[in-house]
C-alpha cells in the first residue's frame, strides 16, 4: 500500500521521530530473577492518566480506525497494539493518546510494510483479541484460544470447499497439554462446566473431522508474535517473518 502511511501521518500531523520506533505499544519490562510477571500499575498507566477532551478522543478513534485498515491489509504486527489501545479509546486518557503516538512512531520507522505471497506455511489470517469472558485457568484460557481460532476458520473452509479445492483436517496447535488433553479425549475433565461449551464444540468438529489437534512448543507457533506485547529488540529479530520491510529486510 504505497503512500498509506505517509498520507496518515499527515492527516494526523505526527512528525517522524527523531529515534526509530521498533515496537509499536509500550511493553512490561522483564523482573529478572521473578517467577511471576506482574503488570506494572504507575502514574502513566491509563487508570491514573488525566481524562482527554471529546476532541482528542474522536482522534483517537480515527487513527486507531486508519491504522486497523493497513493492520488486516499488510501488516499484522500492529493487531495487538490496535487491540489494547481500541479497547480503552472510549475513556481515553493521555496514557492512550501517548500509546498513539509510539504506535504512529512505529509506522512511521516502518512505513513500507509489504506483503509477499510464496509457496509457503505463512499465516493467511491472524486473530488477535481480547476474551471477553473470565477464564478460570490456563487451559481453559488455551481452549478459548482454540475455539475461537477455529470458528474463524470454518468459513474459510467452506469456501474453499465452494470454489472446488475439498479440504483435509486442518492442523490446529497449541502448546497447552491440557487443553489438547481435553480435545483428543485423551484426559477426563473434571469440573469444568465453565468451559463446557467451548470444550464440545471442539471435539464435534474434531469428530466431523474439521480440525485435528496436536500440541508443539511455543516457541514454534508463529500465531502467537502479533498477539502480544514484545520488547524492540524482539520486534527487530522477528518483524521480518511476517512483513517485508526494508529496514529491517536488507
Amino acid at each position: 500500500m504505497p503512500k498509506y502511511i505517509p498520507k496518515a501521518l499527515t492527516r494526523f500531523q505526527h512528525k517522524p521521530p527523531s529515534k526509530p520506533q521498533h515496537a509499536p505499544y509500550k511493553s512490561a519490562p522483564i523482573q529478572y530473577g521473578e517467577k511471576i510477571q506482574f503488570a506494572q500499575h504507575d502514574k502513566a498507566s491509563p487508570e491514573n492518566s488525566p481524562k482527554l477532551s471529546d476532541g482528542k478522543i474522536k482522534h483517537i478513534q480515527q487513527i486507531v480506525g486508519t491504522l486497523l485498515y493497513y493492520s488486516r491489509a499488510v501488516d499484522p504486527t500492529l493487531a495487538a497494539a490496535l487491540s489494547t489501545i481500541a479497547s480503552q479509546q472510549s475513556h481515553g486518557t493521555q496514557a492512550v493518546m501517548d500509546a498513539c503516538h509510539q504506535l504512529l512512531d512505529y509506522v512511521a520507522t516502518h512505513p513500507n510494510g509489504t506483503i509477499r505471497y510464496c509457496a509457503s506455511d505463512g499465516s493467511v489470517l491472524i486473530l488477535s483479541s481480547i476474551i471477553k469472558h473470565i477464564m478460570a485457568s490456563a487451559s481453559e484460557t488455551e481452549l478459548a484460544a482454540l475455539f475461537y481460532g477455529c470458528k474463524e476458520a470454518i468459513p474459510l473452509r467452506n469456501t474453499l470447499e465452494e470454489m472446488g479445492h475439498p479440504q483435509p483436517p486442518t492442523p490446529v496447535t497449541t502448546d497447552n497439554s491440557t487443553a489438547i488433553g481435553l480435545t483428543m479425549d485423551t484426559m477426563t475433565p473434571k469440573a469444568s462446566k465453565s468451559m463446557d461449551m467451548r470444550l464440545q464444540w471442539l471435539k464435534s468438529r474434531r469428530a466431523q473431522q474439521l480440525f485435528r489437534y496436536h500440541w508443539a512448543k511455543g516457541t514454534t507457533n508463529r500465531a502467537d508474535y502479533p498477539s502480544k506485547h514484545h520488547s524492540a529488540a524482539h520486534h527487530q529479530r522477528v518483524r521480518s517473518l511476517y512483513v517485508y520491510d526494508p529496514v529491517v529486510s536488507k
